[in-house]
């Protein structure tokens, strides 16, 4: 699986980068930045995430890929945060740390009770989550300025 955590005091989300398939760990990215500024993280099956973060990054037209086996968490660049972990794409709206995958109890505690940031909190899903591993990637929600009307 995967850890992916999103602090909102700093918005910043972290992502191992672990990735295990046909018994073999591997290597991969799992944040994606989106065109609002904000950043989206996913754990599951590499396939269905990538067809999301394409469905979402092309401005969600049409009908969303299916994604049975795997998880989002998005930061929106407004300042919303939602996870997504059904058929549906029901967007449940997140309030606090939050993180999503095999590591996300260790990493939730750790930021709400140890105000750990959220690659800290990826560090120490790693500690116990035989399917987290470093290095951590990080991205902040960064959102773009509003345009001023003439």
């Amino acid at each position: 699986m995967t850890t992916i955590a999103f602090d909102p005091r700093t918005g910043e989300m972290a992502g191992d980068t672990q990735a295990t398939w046909g018994g073999n760990k591997t290597r991969c990215h799992k944040l994606w930045r989106l065109p609002c500024g904000g950043v989206m993280g996913g754990c599951g099956t590499a396939n269905e995430i990538t067809k999301a973060a394409d469905w979402i990054i092309k401005g969600m037209k049409g009908k969303p890929p299916k994604i049975p086996n795997s998880s989002l968490l998005i930061a929106w660049g407004d300042g919303r945060v939602v996870t997504v972990s059904d058929k549906h794409w029901t967007m449940v709206e997140e309030l606090g740390p939050v993180a999503i995958g095999s590591g996300m109890q260790a990493a939730i505690c750790a930021m709400r009770h140890f105000q750990a940031s959220a690659e800290e909190a990826v560090h120490a899903a790693a500690s116990v989550c035989t399917y987290t591993s470093a290095p951590v990637d990080v991205m902040r929600v960064e959102p773009r300025a509003k345009r001023r009307k003439k």
